[in-house]
């Protein structure tokens, strides 16, 4: 096995990682959602990885306390066991949740974090590209192996949105969404 290709590839994914960010136009935006992995100087308006993950957390840690909230809530007004059922409902109304807030221009987290997540050029996103763009969050709905399945996921989608140079993870060029930094009026 000749190691030539993979350090030179190896050399370019570290200069292209301490490169300083580039502001790209409107075409190279639109392109970012081409088959393969962007290479070259990230964008400046790319979202930070640490930001995306704290947006996630946030979100998740909201949602859950009004969950359980309402879980208990209705497990002590009707004494019922179904009523302890409902937390497998979990993650597909936290799907649901991620769905309609992202499509509405940025949930909760993502606005506390300054981010929003934009379309091709740009471009404001609809309820389809979301669905799409969060379809992953519905891994824990797999009995015991989901949860490992989502966390195992979600670092890969990390790990990619931070070598690529839209930070457009494979969620995202599914969706044919892209998160970034907010723009300062």
């Amino acid at each position: 096995m000749n190691a030539k290709p993979v350090r030179d590839r190896l050399a370019r994914e570290v200069r292209d990682a301490m490169s300083i960010p580039v502001s790209y136009g409107e075409l190279e935006k639109y392109n970012a959602f081409l088959p393969g992995r962007n290479i070259g100087p990230r964008s400046v308006d790319n979202a930070p990885v640490a930001g995306r993950v704290s947006a996630l957390a946030i979100d998740a840690a909201i949602f859950t306390s009004m969950f359980v909230t309402v879980v208990i809530g209705l497990a002590i007004a009707f004494s019922q066991p179904w009523t302890l059922a409902a937390a497998f409902a979990w993650p597909v109304l936290f799907y649901l949740w991620q769905v309609t807030f992202d499509a509405a221009g940025g949930s909760i987290g993502k606005r506390v974090m300054g981010l929003r997540v934009v379309g091709p050029a740009d471009t404001p996103v609809d309820v389809g590209q979301t669905a799409r763009r969060n379809l992953w969050l519905l891994l824990p709905m797999i009995p015991i192996a989901g949860p490992v399945a989502a966390i195992g996921v979600g670092l890969w989608y990390a790990g990619a949105a931070k070598a690529d140079a839209f930070g457009v993870a494979p969620h995202d060029r599914f969706a044919r969404t892209r998160v970034v930094r907010k723009q300062l009026p």
